[in-house]
């Protein structure tokens, strides 16, 4: 009894998590495109002006760089934040699956080999987009320092995780079509 019920409460949980994800992804999503496209407007200067994220460090500068006022930078980081929203949007949506699979014991079959390749496909497209618009945005902002007593360098390679753990999905789905194969031959010739 107490499984079900701490069952029911993951359910909903990860279900108020998603939909509160979602609402406020768009939420920001929206508000950084409003400031791109309307920067004297009131939302605007409620907000305080354009700040982009980046993913790897906190940048502030003391006086705003000109880098802030193109619009090419500026249109790169409303695509940086909308292909994160995509991404993390569709990795929720696709974990969902799998996990309610794995939940009701239906590991082997064969839209969970769907569903991890296309987790496969997800993590190494969209995410190694989704990073690699992010390294553009931070090596941009980067340039507009003045480092004296130092070098500062920025490798931008972190987009190499997602291509290996995209593919690393897609061999353990090829590997579980293999596996739900044989059971299905299994329980036919039983």
């Amino acid at each position: 009894m107490a499984k079900k019920k701490l069952t029911k409460f993951f359910s909903v949980g990860s279900k108020v998590l998603f939909y509160f994800f979602l609402v406020s992804g768009l939420l920001v999503t929206v508000l950084e495109a409003i400031t791109i496209f309307n920067p004297k407007g009131k939302v605007a200067e409620g907000l305080g002006g354009f700040e982009p994220i980046y993913g790897t460090f906190n940048l502030t500068f003391d006086k705003e760089p000109a880098l802030y006022d193109e619009q090419s930078f500026q249109l790169l980081s409303l695509a940086d934040t909308v292909v994160l929203f995509a991404f993390v949007t569709l990795l929720f949506l696709l974990l969902h699956k799998l996990l309610k699979n794995v939940h009701e014991e239906q590991v082997f079959m064969y839209e969970n080999v769907s569903l991890l390749f296309k987790l496969g496909l997800l993590v190494l497209v969209i995410g190694s987009v989704s990073t690699l618009l992010g390294e553009i945005l931070s090596a941009r902002a980067l340039e507009q320092l003045t480092v004296t007593n130092a070098d500062l360098s920025y490798t931008p390679f972190a987009f190499a995780d997602f291509i290996i753990t995209g593919i690393v999905l897609i061999v353990i789905s090829v590997t579980l079509k293999k596996a739900v194969h044989a059971v299905k031959e299994n329980e036919e010739t039983i």
